[in-house]
């Protein structure tokens, strides 16, 4: 059986017809969205098993 692709940021924002930055907030829990928005960007996180990149995350400092 084969692994499964780590999706990306990008990939779930599409998935979730939303900006990258709206998954962002709802990740780091920072800025304005809806209870709605939340949850449904939890249950994707959920759905998909996505794990933020650490590489990317330690390049922007």
């Amino acid at each position: 059986m084969a692994a499964k692709t780590p999706v990306s940021l990008k990939q779930l924002a599409k998935m979730a017809q939303l900006s990258t930055a709206t998954i962002s907030r709802v990740i780091n829990n920072t800025g304005r969205f809806s209870e709605k928005t939340r949850d449904r960007v939890k249950a994707l996180i959920q759905e998909t098993g996505y794990v933020p990149n650490v590489t990317a995350f330690v390049t922007t400092f």
